[in-house]
């Protein structure tokens, strides 16, 4: 019901599954489980609460037990019965020297959540019989003290990245377990640690945070209030919106992926911005009943009001969480993130991103975003941010700019989500931004459209995705801009263990010469970063950030590239770095002139157990090649939108798309200043 936004769909009708269960008369039903895990010094604690009823021809006998075990180690259950038939269950199992529960970026390559096996066990003499629970996790999550949001994981800060999620099917509004799978693996693809449900969706079903916890997702819960006046005081509509809260904790019990329980999405910063005092926005539902109710089921959670808030106004955004659109729909320079410093982005960088297919058709104008009332669209901010990356090249009249557009295959329009994207995400990142977290908004369109979502509705990654994923990976390499400090280069790690490896610092000319280079072997320790300005790595003053001017620019750009000890980065001598190279062109350079780069391509084999459905392309240039892009129906490529520098050839893994969505023809490979088109067909595959 979000004009331009979603499709104009009202969901009616039951809100999720309906069942008929019939039960015999000598069964016994378990009716409810409730299972709180805690981690203390290393010992993890699981309290549990379950009710089952006996059906009246089920018969007793004296030596009855119940049992929770919990990886082969059993504990006796005390036993109460009412006078209805329904036995309560209660008890606490130790487990000595837990191992914590991680999202995926921060535990090694490949690895999962540690999550324990649990079973509810009924013995009778010799029978004995059986039931599987949900797997148990032990994390501590908590907020720093600082009134800058941020959040400590089992003791430790966390940046927490990644996007506004929605629903895969916007008219069913639930998905089929496999594509929700698949959905939540393609977000850990991109080094994404949280997904925010916000207040403006709905809850999701059972699976979303099942398949979180057993991936490593963090998950920030809004409840399903917004920006309205809600009639809390009215008894009916309490005892509704009370049943909903207690519904969905109850859903949740036990959750290691549960971060937040988060009020409201903008209930603070609506009436703020219509002028209201903040004695006349207090609600006591908001501000007593739902922070109390949600201590008392879930303790281990932190409760945040509503996002935005915290600071002398809600929305004001150095304190507390913000929805953060200074970069986006505010159109600021791309530095105000340094000035408005946000602490916690629970919402930032909408724009109107553009897939390889979906060009902006004047016929579709009614599926870009838009503020209501506004006189301008999130594809206006999106050519705003285009003309200060690359200039306005002469546009004018609303179809003028849509002729531009199309003629370049809105080639700048999607290379300027990419680059805005990575660039903001990078500096938030970093530690002098002092920010705990930044949420995208949002994912996944809900139909297709150039909309917010960085995944198209067909579920393949639109160029935003890519940006994304080059800042957010668990070990990244970035370039950053500090002004008259020069550039600076910073590799986080947020893998547990050190990462040892040969940091390249070069700075290139166009052809590729190389002016300066310096190459030098570092550890990088578990979780943390390791920072150098390109002076000091270099061994002198070179004006890295261009900015003293002495003289003529003596280089055209600058590239960091980090090789991990023993790690496969290279195949048929390509150079495989997915986060661990940054290339660094100044904003100042704008579109280079178009030119033929000498741009080739060509199939490559996978290599030893690499899966079937995977093609490799290996991509060089002989002169630099300015934002690559590829594009076709052979596959999803594993990173695109990308600066490719003469003598490294760049190695891209495309894997199949599982759901489809597939555009028809073959590969086409080219760059923002090439006047070439490569193509590749099946045909050419060694395989």
């Amino acid at each position: 019901r979000m004009p331009s936004h979603t499709p104009p769909i009202a969901p009616v009708g039951p809100w999720g599954r309906v069942a008929l269960e019939t039960r015999p008369d000598e069964a016994v039903v378990l009716e409810r489980v409730r299972l709180r895990p805690r981690i203390m010094g290393g010992v993890g604690r699981v309290e549990v609460e379950a009710s089952l009823r006996r059906g009246a021809g089920f018969a007793c006998e004296d030596d009855e037990a119940f049992w929770l075990e919990i990886e082969g180690e059993a504990t006796r259950l005390a036993l109460t019965e009412d006078e209805v038939g329904r036995t309560t269950l209660r008890g606490e199992a130790t487990i000595a020297r837990v191992e914590a529960w991680w999202p995926q970026s921060h535990l090694a390559p490949g690895q999962y959540p540690r999550r324990y096996a649990v079973s509810l066990v009924r013995t009778q003499g010799t029978n004995r019989e059986e039931v599987e629970l949900e797997p148990v996790a032990f994390r501590s999550i908590e907020r720093g003290a600082s009134a800058r949001f941020a959040l400590r994981l089992n003791g430790e800060p966390i940046f927490c990245r990644g996007t506004c999620w929605t629903p895969l099917d916007s008219l069913a509004l639930r998905s089929d377990d496999g594509k929700l799978r698949r959905a939540l693996e393609q977000a850990l693809d991109a080094g994404i640690n949280m997904l925010r449900i916000a207040g403006t969706g709905v809850y999701e079903q059972d699976a979303f945070y099942r398949l979180c916890d057993e991936l490593g997702i963090l998950v920030w819960q809004d409840f399903m209030f917004s920006t309205f006046d809600y009639p809390t005081e009215d008894d009916l509509f309490r005892a509704n919106v009370e049943a909903e809260v207690d519904d969905f904790l109850d859903r949740v019990e036990g959750r290691a992926c549960l971060a937040v329980l988060c009020g409201s999405s903008e209930g603070q910063q609506q009436p703020a911005m219509l002028g209201l005092a903040e004695s006349e926005r207090a609600s006591s539902f908001f501000d007593s009943w739902l922070p109390t109710r949600c201590a008392e089921r879930r303790p281990d959670v932190p409760y945040w009001p509503s996002t935005p808030s915290g600071g002398e106004l809600p929305f004001h955004t150095n304190v507390g969480t913000t929805h953060y659109f200074g970069v986006g729909g505010y159109r600021r320079p791309l530095d105000d993130v340094r000035l408005a410093r946000p602490a916690f982005a629970t919402e930032c960088l909408a724009f109107a991103n553009l897939s390889g297919t979906i060009g902006p058709d004047p016929s579709r104008a009614d599926r870009v975003p838009r503020d209501r009332g506004a006189d301008w669209d999130f594809l206006d901010v999106t050519r705003h941010y285009r003309d200060l990356l690359f200039g306005p090249c002469g546009r004018g009249s609303e179809s003028e700019e849509i002729a531009v557009d199309r003629a370049e295959g809105s080639a700048e329009l999607r290379a300027t989500s990419s680059s805005v994207m990575e660039t903001t995400q990078a500096w938030l990142r970093d530690a002098t931004a002092d920010c705990g977290g930044a949420l995208v908004l949002m994912h996944r369109d809900p139909w297709s459209c150039a909309g917010w979502g960085v995944i198209a509705a067909d579920g393949r990654p639109k160029s935003a995705w890519y940006g994304l994923a080059r800042a957010w990976a668990p070990l990244a390499v970035a370039i950053l801009d500090d002004g008259l400090n020069g550039l600076r280069v910073r590799i986080q790690n947020d893998r547990p263990s050190v990462v040892s490896g040969m940091l390249e610092v070069c700075l290139v000319r166009l052809d590729g010469t190389v002016i300066e280079s310096q190459s030098r072997p570092l550890r990088v320790p578990p979780r943390r970063a390791f920072v150098t300005s390109v002076d000091r790595w270099l061994g002198g003053f070179v004006d890295s950030s261009y900015a003293y001017r002495f003289g003529p620019p003596g280089f055209d750009v600058a590239v960091a590239r980090f090789r991990p000890d023993g790690g496969e980065c290279e195949n048929d001598g390509a150079w495989d770095p997915v986060g661990l190279e940054a290339v660094h062109l100044p904003v100042a350079r704008g579109r280079l002139p178009a030119e033929e780069l000498g741009l080739t391509a060509r199939w490559c084999d996978g290599g030893q157990g690499a899966e079937p459905a995977t093609r490799v392309l290996v991509i060089e240039t002989d002169r630099f090649a300015q934002i690559v892009s590829i594009d076709g129906g052979l596959g999803v490529p594993g990173d695109n939108f990308f600066h490719l520098v003469p003598g490294h050839p760049r190695r891209v893994v495309l894997r199949s798309d599982a759901d489809g969505g597939a555009n028809a023809g073959p590969l086409r490979v080219r760059a923002l200043n090439g006047m070439e088109t490569v193509e590749l067909g099946l045909e050419e595959h060694p395989g």
